[in-house]
């Protein structure tokens, strides 16, 4: 019986530590899902994160997601065209574009949720920030609130055509500013961010100059910005995009990143 006992004993210690796992492995995870509240799999499904905590005994820890014990090396997020894991970043899955275009956004970090025709904003921006190295933008509401102000002026004054805010005035600008325009089709954000961030074909990150215009592009990826709000006007078949990034970027004589 005693025999029987010890045996019994050591095959659940060894299921025990089949779902333990490195405590910097896990509280890195942790950080991660604690900030996204959503991820990848290996495979490229996106996981909601509803319930999250996590436990150690000794050196031996375990994350709980959703109520069940995950391995924080099975934690990927979407970087450019790859899966990164979030632990191990020299860890990575290549996807091909159709791949890509198919999956669900990445998380957006938001700190609000996009409404109506602007969600995936957040996310367009951070695809290509993190395809340049700088950090997340998160969604913030009250320049949402601020870029619908402007928006809301361009259609009634402008017929949703384009103008930047003046630097005085009751609509003097506070913060770094893009602005988008189109006629004949409804862009998605994902259209607009690229559009923006296709000027990097004219900029010159060397002597930090633009060969024609790339402003937008500079703000799409400047380092030192945080947050965004954006906002949509639409009149008849025109729309006007605009977004608020503070602090703001493309400032004289300093590179984006």
């Amino acid at each position: 019986m005693q025999t029987t006992f010890i045996l019994l004993f050591s095959f659940l210690l060894g299921n025990v530590s089949l779902f333990a796992y490195e405590q910097g492995q896990v509280k890195t995870a942790y950080s991660y899902l604690s900030q996204n509240w959503n991820y990848y799999t290996r495979s490229g499904k996106k996981v909601n994160v509803k319930k999250l905590r996590w436990t150690c005994s000794g050196k031996n820890c375990k994350l709980i997601v959703n109520d069940k014990s995950i391995n924080p090396a099975t934690i990927y997020k979407l970087s450019g065209s790859s899966l990164v894991s979030v632990v191990n970043t020299s860890t990575t899955v290549k996807l091909d574009d159709k791949q890509v275009e198919k999956m669900d956004p990445a998380p957006s970090n938001a700190v609000g949720s996009e409404p109506g025709d602007l969600k995936g904003m957040t996310d367009a921006h951070n695809r290509y920030r993190q395809k340049t190295g700088v950090p997340n933008l998160v969604w913030d509401a009250n320049l949402a609130s601020y870029a619908q102000q402007w928006a809301n002026y361009l259609k009634s004054t402008k017929n949703c055509g384009m103008q930047h805010r003046p630097r005085s005035g009751t609509y003097a600008q506070k913060y770094g500013e893009n602005l988008a325009w189109s006629s004949g089709r409804h862009m998605s954000p994902y259209d607009v961010v690229k559009m923006w961030y296709d000027e990097i074909s004219d900029y010159n990150y060397s002597n930090n100059s633009c060969r024609s215009v790339c402003g937008h592009y500079t703000q799409v990826v400047w380092k030192k910005s945080k947050r965004v709000g954006c906002a949509l006007a639409t009149c008849g078949r025109a729309e006007v995009w605009a977004c608020n990034y503070d602090p703001p970027g493309n400032y004289i004589g300093e590179k984006p990143y």
